[in-house]
């Protein structure tokens, strides 16, 4: 059975988290115990016992919300130490991202990301809105430790594109899509109306916005037949959508039009509401979504990407389907919404032609999630963030099954061709990062260091670091008629080469700082081993492991280290 552990996690106070969760779970079958991480783990551990085993704090009970804005990591590794320690028991770890990606407060976040690959867990960000554009090295690393990214609209799809390779991405419609509506006993109120529902936030109302609904609703009120259900879709003590229906409803205590719904309706109770509804204007997203499902005309009232990414990949745009609260005021709101009810007919259509397999790829996205994590476990040889690039696997395959390519970030990495791979295992066992050998504490050498500068001469004005290498290797040619592999920099590309002439020492002169393709060089040095020819090779540590795992014993190489702390790709030079 494998383990799985949900984190990022907050109050199913909040519909849409729980509306996540629900349909979610529901796809994953009796081989998975489940384990969730909760920012209000008193109250949602009532909830979905049957197919959740275990419950634990997000947080820990001393701790506050406000604490996870922190960028100290430490001090959040010691806030979450529960779910911390609740890592190493699971197989899965999935980030429920949600919005969680979208306001830039995620560092409590990326600890656990963090945690989790630190004990060679698969990642899986789940469902997930992010941002419109992305260009921090912090949130593109973090997003590349992820396995499996699973992105529910194509705005934040296309923004991390480029910087996540292709296999790990995933673009597919919000988990909730699939949700299942549960009947409600509905108050007679309901009965014989046309009726918008409008569900707020406190993320869109203040003073002058507020002000501008009253004129939507008065609008309505005289202008149409419409009546109007306020519906609270999230009831949690910091954002609560109740409060601000309970003031309208106040204001507006006399208008038997307009009724206050309960606040104590779950996720797939408000879905069911909703579906009475004739159009529904939405601050939140997944009231929208539990509308888009349901086939219901929506204007969304939004507040980040996640609402225009939606509508967008619904009917193609979201300029008449979404209107941003920096947006709102009394004219723009109530042209959208008349542009919605003047279309609802052609907006229905729309819906029901394309809804059967939204919620189809909704209610099946964890199986093809688990599917594409399983292919890429088969097209992986080591980890990506422990791979060097090397080519040792390209160089040992004996099917031709693995190619050297260049990831988004210009980076050289295997790929492996899962038609002609047999699994014989060849590429792994010769995984110079899989097959490190342990260092012998206490196998002490002594070490002769020697410091040295080379002389002016023909080769010292283009050298960097003294110019010693250069030297090695002229006396290397001419002493031991051998051959010199270095490393050249031409039109922007690094690349090893093989030297076997003074003259052509020139081209691997000077110190090169991004990562150099060796997959060149294999052949010619095999044919260099079996012909007994003396060897020197110049390269990183890492470079030199995957020569000597293509060497083996042989015994005429000889290696130039260069100290190394990390390369850049070549995209970061022609750039």
């Amino acid at each position: 059975m494998k383990k799985i552990l949900m984190f990022g996690i907050g109050s199913y106070k909040n519909r849409g988290v729980e509306a996540i969760v629900n349909s979610s779970i529901n796809q994953m079958d009796n081989n998975y115990s489940i384990t969730v991480a909760s920012l209000d783990n008193e109250n949602n551990k009532k909830y979905y016992k049957t197919k959740i085993k275990k419950y634990i704090p997000h947080i820990s009970q001393n701790a506050k919300i406000s604490d996870t804005y922190s960028k100290d990591h430490e001090k959040l590794r010691k806030i979450q130490k529960e779910l911390i320690d609740e890592i190493p028991n699971n197989d899965i770890i999935i980030s429920a991202g949600g919005d969680n990606f979208s306001y830039n407060v995620n560092d409590w976040l990326y600890v656990i990301g963090e945690t989790a690959k630190e004990h060679n867990k698969k990642l899986i960000l789940w469902g997930a809105s992010l941002q419109e554009k992305i260009d921090d090295f912090v949130t593109i690393n973090h997003m590349n430790q992820y396995d499996i990214l699973y992105i529910r609209e194509s705005i934040s799809y296309n923004a991390i594109k480029n910087f996540v390779d292709d296999e790990k991405l995933i673009l597919a419609p919000d988990p909730a899509f699939s949700l299942k509506a549960k009947r409600v006993e509905l108050n007679s109120w309901y009965k014989d109306k046309k009726v918008v529902g409008l569900n707020l936030s406190p993320f869109i109302i203040n003073n002058e916005t507020y002000e501008y609904i009253l004129n939507l609703i008065d609008y309505i009120l005289n202008n149409t037949e419409y009546s109007i259900s306020l519906i609270s879709h999230v009831i949690q003590k910091e954002s609560n959508d109740y409060l601000i229906n309970k003031k309208i409803k106040n204001h507006y205590k006399n208008e038997s039009r307009v009724f206050l719904e309960k606040e104590n309706y779950n996720a797939e109770e408000i879905k069911y509401i909703i579906s009475k509804c004739d159009i529904l204007i939405a601050a939140r997203t997944h009231a929208s979504i539990a509308a888009y499902s349901q086939c219901i005309p929506t204007l969304v009232l939004g507040y980040s990407v996640k609402s225009k990414g939606i509508a967008s990949d619904l009917f193609g745009s979201y300029s008449n389907y979404v209107l941003q609260y920096e947006e709102i005021n009394s004219e723009s709101i109530i042209e959208k919404f008349n542009w919605i009810d003047n279309n609802k007919e052609t907006i229905k259509k729309r819906l029901k032609q394309i809804m059967p397999d939204i919620i189809n790829k909704s209610n099946n996205i964890f199986r093809e999630v688990i599917d594409k994590l399983e292919i890429n476990e088969r097209k992986t040889i080591c980890e990506k963030s422990s791979c060097t690039g090397c080519g040792v696997c390209y160089a040992k395959c004996p099917f031709g099954a693995i190619t050297m390519e260049n990831d988004n970030l210009g980076f050289i990495y295997p790929k492996i061709d899962l038609k002609k791979c047999t699994n014989c295992n060849i590429c792994r066992k010769a995984c110079p990062i899989l097959q490190k050998k342990k260092n012998n504490k206490n196998n002490k050498t002594n070490i002769i260091s020697y410091a040295c500068k080379l002389k002016k001469d023909l080769f010292f004005d283009g050298c960097s670091s003294g110019g010693i290498f250069p030297l090695l290797a002229q006396l290397f040619l001419e002493i031991n008629n051998g051959v010199v592999y270095g490393v050249t920099q031409k039109n922007n590309n690094t690349n090893h080469i093989r030297i076997t002439n003074k003259e052509d020492l020139i081209k691997i002169r000077g110190s090169k700082y991004t990562q150099s393709n060796m997959v060149n060089i294999y052949k010619d040095l095999k044919e260099d081993v079996e012909n007994n020819r003396m060897i020197l090779f110049s390269g990183t540590p890492c470079q030199i492991a995957s020569i000597k795992k293509i060497t083996g014993s042989y015994n005429k190489i000889y290696y130039v280290s260069v100290i190394c702390h990390g390369v850049m790709s070549n995209y970061f030079v022609r750039r």
